[in-house]
């Protein structure tokens, strides 16, 4: 059964962020549709397809190939609305791949996925399995920038607390800026929402902790 999901954006930066490569990485996923940018767009998702590539996976001895079939799928089953209809064959990916770390064709990893979601479950399922936090797509954004473009304060605080960690968030994620130039602060700062609010206050605390050296302070920008 196909999922759909509608999202809205409404700021400037924010919205000008999100007219890059991300709505045609859905449009090349088999057995998706997905509507324009425009600002608000509606997405709609059909995981069959690689619920079918996870299943093959898990229930027989996998060559290369199928592995690398299951690591995409796991992009994709991560990224479909709601993921958690289906946590549990996300935990099974998780637990019998090689690594989570895993890209697709737009540099994609199964934890952006997640954060740009704000599936805080899968978001903790991949930490725990050693997901790379500090990777990025195609556009130069990593987990925290779709995080914190979206406004999920959850996973915001998830990833600020991998600190210290061999695959967790350093300094250089909050001074990291995107293709377009976006920071993960100046995304949340651009969205005047709540939850944005939240979002700009956890990053900027973790900013002038230990985390926040070599950092340069940011202007908030106009909007």
């Amino acid at each position: 059964m196909k999922d759909q999901v509608q999202s809205h954006w409404g700021i400037s930066e924010s919205q000008f962020e999100l007219s890059s490569a991300k709505p045609n990485k859905t449009m090349l996923r088999p057995g998706s549709q997905i509507g324009l940018v425009n600002p608000s767009v509606t997405v709609i998702r059909n995981v069959e397809f690689d619920l079918a590539k996870a299943a093959q996976f898990l229930s027989a001895d996998a060559a290369e190939t199928v592995t690398l079939d299951a690591a995409q799928a796991l992009i994709g089953i991560v990224s479909a609305a709601p993921a958690e209809k289906h946590i549990d064959v996300v935990a099974k990916l998780v637990a019998a791949l090689p690594h989570v770390n895993h890209r697709d064709k737009f540099g994609s990893t199964a934890l952006i996925e997640a954060c740009d979601r704000g599936n805080a479950e899968c978001v903790s399922l991949l930490l725990a399995a050693q997901a790379e936090v500090e990777l990025f797509d195609n556009g130069k954004r990593t987990a925290l920038h779709w995080a914190a473009m979206r406004g999920h304060t959850e996973v915001v605080a998830q990833l600020i607390g991998t600190a210290g960690r061999s695959n967790g968030i350093t300094h250089r994620s909050f001074g990291t800026q995107s293709k377009k130039g976006f920071t993960p602060l100046a995304l949340a700062q651009s969205n005047r929402q709540e939850r944005h609010r939240q979002v700009v206050a956890l990053i900027e605390e973790a900013m002038r902790g230990e985390l926040g050296a070599g950092v340069e302070p940011e202007v908030e920008p106009e909007v």
